[in-house]
């Protein structure tokens, strides 16, 4: 089993990473889904304030490391053997995931610029609209702890400036080094 745990603040590209694992094999799992079905469950609407209180409810009723131990209950379940969870925001998350997968796990901090994640998630018009919500929601990712997950992250992408490799060429350099050749 293999697992790759993706972490960078809202709209750095996790989820271009997410999906270039998907097509190599790998199985995503989003942390904020679960968050969103149960959401919809309790019949409230999604937007980013309700998905915010919601995850501090469950934080304090169960643990900051809860939306973690339902990725991993859900890949064993489910028995997925390539898996990518996308959204790893504390670091009783990260810690959780770390003992539960061992060796088999490597987190990657997705970099990208701050003017670039804001156009970026302004272009995709889902769930923060607007300037004032993606920089509240940035504050809440920081104020979770982000940037103690990012500075354990074990592997760096760049999806900006810095680079001048392709992030599908970066993610392809990652799967040779650990002998995944899907």
């Amino acid at each position: 089993m293999i697992c790759f745990g993706l972490c960078g603040m809202p709209g750095c590209g996790k989820r271009i990473v997410s999906d270039i694992l998907v097509k190599k094999g790998f199985k995503s799992i989003e942390l904020s889904i679960f968050l969103k079905r149960e959401l919809n469950h309790r019949v409230i609407k999604i937007n980013s304030q309700n998905i915010i209180s919601l995850a501090d409810e469950l934080r304090k009723t169960f643990g900051n490391d809860v939306l973690a131990q339902n990725a991993f209950n859900y890949i064993k379940e489910n028995q997925i053997k390539l898996a990518v969870i996308d959204g790893i925001r504390t670091l009783d998350e990260l810690n959780y995931l770390r003992f539960k997968f061992t060796d088999n796990f490597l987190l990657i901090f997705v970099h990208s610029p701050t003017q670039k994640r804001h156009k970026s998630i302004l272009l995709r018009k889902k769930i923060l609209k607007n300037k004032k919500d993606i920089e509240d929601f940035d504050k809440v990712n920081l104020e979770l702890g982000l940037i103690n997950v990012i500075l354990n992250a074990d592997i760096i992408l760049d999806n900006g400036n810095y680079s001048m490799i392709p992030i599908k060429d970066q993610v392809n350099l990652i799967l040779d080094k650990i002998g995944n050749h899907s």
